[in-house]
C-alpha cells in the first residue's frame, strides 16, 4: 500500500496494523501518527512502514514487535508519547523528548538520537544504538540482564543509569586493553590494532 501522505487519527480514534511477509506501508511524503489521544501504530514481524519525509509521533504509540520503521528526514517523538517493543527504527535524525523502550528483544536504532528523552532497556532486552547519541539523552537499565550495543561509541554523549551486575555494555569494534573507574566515570583504554 502507498500514499502520498499520512495523518494517523485526525479525528476520532485509529490505528494501524502491520505484519507478515510483504506488509508494507510506503508513505512518499510526511507522515504524523497520532494527532488524537489513543492513536496506535504496530509494526509487527515481517512489517515494514517506509516514510519518504518527515515522521512525527504527537499522540499514542508506535509499537515495533519484529518490524521496521524508516524515515528519511527526521523523526520526531513528542514529550508523552510511547514507541515500544523490538525492531528496527531507522531515521537521517531522531528528536527524542520522550521515553523510548527495548522489551521483548532487540530495539535497533539506526541514525543519530539528539533531544532531552530517555532510552530504557527493559529485562532480558538489548538496546542497539548505530550512530551519534546527543549529551541530552539518558539510557536507563531497567533490571540485570539487559544490553546495550554502541555501535559509534566515540560518538555517544548521553549518560547511562540503573547499569549493574548482569547487565552488558558493549562497544561495537572496541577491544580493550585496560580500565579505570573514579567516581561515576568509567574509561577504556582500546587497544591498539
Amino acid at each position: 500500500m502507498s500514499t502520498a501522505a499520512l495523518v494517523v487519527a485526525d479525528s476520532g480514534t485509529g490505528s494501524i496494523n502491520l505484519s507478515g511477509a510483504g506488509a508494507k506501508l510506503t508513505v512518499s511524503g510526511n507522515a504524523i501518527f497520532g494527532v488524537l489521544t489513543g492513536a496506535g501504530v504496530t509494526i509487527g514481524s515481517g512489517g515494514e512502514v517506509l516514510i519518504g519525509g518527515t515522521a512525527e509521533l504527537e499522540a499514542g504509540s508506535i509499537q515495533l514487535a519484529g518490524g521496521e520503521l524508516a524515515v528519511s528526514k527526521t523523526l520526531t517523538v513528542d514529550s508523552g508519547q510511547l514507541m515500544v517493543g523490538q525492531g528496527t527504527v531507522q531515521t537521517s535524525g531522531l528528536i527524542n523528548s520522550s521515553t523510548l523502550y527495548a522489551s521483548g528483544g532487540t530495539l535497533s536504532f539506526i541514525g543519530g538520537i539528539t533531544g532531552t528523552g530517555k532510552l530504557e532497556i527493559e529485562t532480558a532486552s538489548t538496546l542497539s544504538l548505530g550512530s551519534s547519541v546527543g549529551s541530552g539523552q539518558e539510557v536507563v537499565f531497567q533490571t540485570a540482564t539487559s544490553k546495550l550495543i554502541l555501535g559509534a561509541p566515540g560518538a555517544f554523549a548521553g549518560n547511562i543509569y540503573g547499569f549493574v551486575k548482569g547487565d552488558t555494555i558493549d562497544l561495537s569494534k572496541i577491544i580493550a586493553s585496560s580500565l579505570t573507574y573514579t567516581g561515576q566515570t568509567l574509561t577504556l583504554h582500546e587497544t591498539a590494532r
